[in-house]
């Protein structure tokens, strides 16, 4: 007898294996963890800006032009804000206008753009992720130096060479650690690119990756976060494993989300009504090193507050902000508070109607039970709202502010998913793939590569054959099952 070697079908570990990031993706990630900056004109560039400035128009017109699908409500919000940032800017501080729109645009437009255009299926959100993963682990050794030395390695080796890094930022001791900030302005933005990434690799790689590998690349994850020593990153981690544990332990309930916000709000209203301050304010003050941090945000939040709705329509751009005498900083710990003190309320409402707009829209997504988007949503959502939540607490710009808008726009492609074309053979991620035999009394042949209709008739045929020569004894192993012309041999 003779062996027919027909080709397998495509496995998840063959998927996965396969997926390359896309090419602006990746160079968008590596250019954010290079600490360099230079000048060109008026503009201060990083990489990541530079990146930015090449592919933003470019990626634009395409996606204007429907090289991308359609449209959507989320995209038309992202440009607005740039647009109001520039009316708002033109209105405070005309002279700097260009300047600080060019900048602070390319990074979130831009970089939007980049994972909105780049990351069109699960196979390319596959490989962000796992490219996400790699750069923390990169960075981990680096991070375990600096809590022991307070010498940030990368930065030092830049300015070693005569470059512009970026500023040693010293701040003292917590839990024994220098807090570490490895490639960034700051340890608690190192702290945020990292906690990011636990939603999306223990819940997105579920199907490509064994579980016990997922657990330890979560806890090294969280041991970068902690590196960080900061409550603001911190944050997003409890929240995330809080989640996660939440679907894991739920995942047979129907409802499973509004049993869990029916729990969490008369908690919420029973701390209120207990407490002598704001509820939230209770919780914060247990959840960070230092207790002083949650009076003082309270009080930029109250000011903050103050001055939107002293400015309203147009904020106060880069003016200096009514606080008390004692705040000598003007630092503003709160992305979405700064918008609206800068740009007004339409400024606000554009940036995080966007982000809204986006969760609301994936979480009510539905795709067939063992779909898995089910996985790829559940891991994207988490991760929205833990950022979401630590963009109350934290400001972010230069590198982590593209980061943010690279993560926001990674999951757009989730609304306009095709559920047909991204299912396939879930084969376990740990079983590679094993060639198929068939067993036939006919001579020696290949199979060439056509279509599996073709294929599925010619065995059909040979079956026919076969049995019309009134050869004695039973049928061979291989042909028990009945084929059926226009398919291809069942898989045993």
């Amino acid at each position: 007898m003779s062996t027919v070697e027909l080709p397998s079908r495509p496995t998840a570990f063959q998927a996965a294996r396969d997926a390359r990031a896309p090419v602006l993706v990746t160079l968008a990630l590596v250019a954010i963890c290079i600490p360099v900056q230079f000048a060109a004109g008026p503009l201060v560039l990083s990489p990541i800006r530079f990146l930015l400035l090449i592919c933003t128009v470019p990626l634009f017109i395409r996606l204007v032009t429907g090289s991308y699908g359609r449209i959507l409500f989320v995209d038309v919000l992202i440009v607005a804000h740039v647009v109001w940032q520039l009316v708002a800017m033109l209105h405070n501080n005309p002279e700097s206008a260009v300047q600080f729109v060019g900048s602070n645009g390319l990074e979130f437009l831009g970089a939007y753009l980049v994972a909105r255009c780049g990351i069109r299926n699960r196979d390319d959100f596959v490989a962000f992720i796992k490219l996400f993963m790699l750069l923390i682990l990169l960075l981990m050794p680096f991070a375990m130096i600096e809590t022991q030395t307070a010498r940030p390695v990368i930065p030092d080796l830049f300015r070693s060479l005569g470059l512009q890094g970026l500023t040693d930022v010293r701040a003292d001791k917590r839990l024994g650690l220098e807090r570490a900030q490895v490639v960034f302005p700051h340890p608690i933005h190192y702290g945020l690119f990292c906690s990011t990434a636990l939603a999306l690799v223990y819940l997105g790689l579920q199907d490509r990756m064994p579980r016990p590998k997922r657990i330890m690349l979560a806890f090294a994850i969280i041991i970068s976060t902690v590196m960080s020593v900061s409550s603001g990153a911190l944050l997003p981690l409890m929240i995330q494993i809080s989640l996660i544990a939440w679907a894991g332990i739920t995942h047979r309930t129907k409802y499973r989300w509004w049993l869990l916000i029916a729990i969490l709000a008369p908690c919420y209203l029973l701390l209120e009504i207990i407490s002598d301050r704001p509820a939230h304010i209770a919780l914060l003050s247990h959840l960070t090193f230092n207790a002083h941090n949650v009076y003082w945000r309270t009080i930029i939040f109250d000011y903050g507050m103050l001055n939107v709705w002293a400015n309203p329509i147009f904020g106060l751009g880069l003016k200096d902000w009514v606080r008390p005498s004692f705040m000598h900083s003007g630092s503003m710990d709160n992305f979405w508070l700064l918008n609206a003190v800068r740009f007004g309320v339409p400024g606000f409402l554009t940036v995080a109607g966007a982000f809204a707009i986006a969760l609301f829209r994936i979480m009510h997504l539905r795709f067939p039970t063992d779909h898995p988007l089910r996985q790829i949503r559940l891991a994207y959502v988490v991760g929205m709202i833990s950022l979401l939540l630590t963009l109350c607490t934290v400001h972010v710009w230069g590198p982590v502010y593209s980061l943010v808008m690279l993560f926001m726009g990674s999951g757009i492609w989730l609304i306009t998913a095709d559920t047909a074309a991204e299912t396939f053979d879930e084969t376990s991620a740990t079983e590679p793939a094993r060639p198929q035999s068939r067993y036939t009394r006919f001579a020696t042949q290949t199979v060439p590569k056509t279509s599996r209709a073709n294929a599925g008739t010619r065995k059909a045929a040979a079956v026919r054959s076969r049995h019309g020569t009134g050869a004695s004894g039973p049928p061979e192993r291989s042909h028990r099952q009945s084929i059926s012309a226009g398919r291809g041999p069942g898989r045993r």
